[in-house]
C-alpha cells in the first residue's frame, strides 16, 4: 500500500496538478465584481488578462487530464477490482482490505476535486464579463454625467434702465471647462471611447461658434495692418477653445489614431484660437476661419 502512495506522491504531473488547483482559486479571488480604476497603465494586459488566464487554466487542465487524471481513472479502476476480489477472499486481512478502501476514496476525491476545475473557468469567464458589463455601465454613466454638464447654465440678476431686477439665465464657462477636461481623463481611462469624445466635442465647438459671427479683416492690402489685425483677434469663449485643444490631445492621451471625419471642425469660427502643440491631423478645417489662429 505504501507503493502505492508514494506513486501517486512522486508522480511530476500531481504537483502540477496541485499548482493549477492553487493557481484556479488565486484567480478566484482576483476576478471580483468590484470594478477598481487601475493605478498603472497596462492597457493590452487589461484587455486580454482574461484570455491569457483562461488559455493557462484551460492547458493546465488538458495536460493534467492527459497525463494524470487518466492514470488516476485506470488506477481506480484497477483497484475497486482488486477490492471486489478481496472481499470474497476469505483470506484478505483486514489491513489490506482498509488500505485498498482508503486508496480508492482518496483517488475518488482526487478526480471529485479535478471535476470542479472547468467549472472554475467557466465562473472566472463569468465573473470577468459581469465586471466588464459593469464597468462599462459605470462609464456610460460618467460618460452622461459629463455630457450633461456641457450644456449647463446658471442664473443670473441683471439690472434695466429702470434699475428693476430681471434674472435671466447665462451659459456657465466654468462647469463646461470642468466638463470638457473630464472628457479627455475619461478618453485616457478608457481609449475605445476617443471617437465618440470626438465626435461630441466636435458638436460641441460646430453649435457655439455659429453663436459668435467670425470677424471681417480690413480691406487694406497691406500686410502689416493684416498681421495686426490677426494678432489683436481673441478667443471668443474659454470652453470652445479648451474644446478645440482636448479635440487636439486626444490622440496623444488615447494613443488612437483617430480615422478621418471623427473630428470634424468645418464651418467653425476658430480666429484667434491657441492651436500650439497640438495634433490636428486628418481633422477636417473646411470653411473655418482660422485668421490669427
Amino acid at each position: 500500500m505504501y507503493v502505492i502512495y508514494e506513486n501517486i506522491i512522486t508522480h511530476p504531473i500531481f504537483w502540477v496538478f496541485i499548482l493549477m488547483t492553487l493557481a484556479v482559486l488565486a484567480i478566484q479571488n482576483t476576478v471580483v465584481m468590484k470594478v477598481v480604476a487601475p493605478k498603472v497603465d497596462k492597457r493590452w494586459l487589461r484587455q486580454n488578462y482574461v484570455m491569457l488566464i483562461l488559455l493557462v487554466a484551460t492547458t493546465l487542465a488538458v495536460s493534467a487530464t492527459v497525463f494524470y487524471l487518466f492514470e488516476i481513472g485506470i488506477s481506480v479502476a484497477g483497484l475497486v477490482n482488486i477490492l471486489r476480489d478481496s472481499v470474497n477472499d476469505p483470506t484478505t486481512k483486514p489491513e489490506n482490505f482498509r488500505n485498498l478502501g482508503t486508496a480508492v476514496a482518496l483517488l475518488m476525491g482526487v478526480l471529485a476535486a479535478s471535476a470542479t476545475i472547468f467549472f472554475s473557468i467557466i465562473r472566472v469567464w463569468m465573473n470577468e464579463r459581469t465586471a466588464s458589463a459593469a464597468e462599462e455601465a459605470l462609464f456610460n454613466d460618467k460618460i452622461n454625467a459629463t455630457v450633461s454638464d456641457l450644456h449647463a447654465q446658471r442664473q443670473i440678476t441683471k439690472w434695466d434702465t429702470d434699475d428693476k431686477a430681471q434674472t435671466g439665465w447665462e451659459d456657465d464657462v466654468t462647469r463646461r471647462n470642468g466638463a470638457i477636461d473630464r472628457l479627455l481623463g475619461l478618453a485616457k481611462e478608457e481609449p475605445p471611447s476617443a471617437p465618440r469624445i470626438a465626435r461630441m466635442l466636435s458638436v460641441y465647438v460646430k453649435e457655439l461658434s455659429r453663436e459668435y459671427p467670425e470677424k471681417t479683416p480690413p480691406k487694406s492690402e497691406d500686410p502689416k495692418v493684416l498681421r495686426k489685425w490677426a494678432h489683436d483677434l481673441k478667443f471668443t469663449r474659454s470652453d470652445i477653445q479648451n474644446a478645440v485643444q482636448v479635440l487636439g490631445k486626444l490622440r496623444k492621451e488615447s494613443g488612437l489614431a483617430l480615422e478621418d471625419g471623427e473630428i470634424d471642425l468645418s464651418e467653425t469660427n476658430l480666429q484667434g484660437f491657441d492651436l500650439s502643440d497640438l495634433n490636428l491631423e486628418k481633422v477636417s478645417f473646411s470653411k473655418a476661419q482660422l485668421q490669427g489662429a
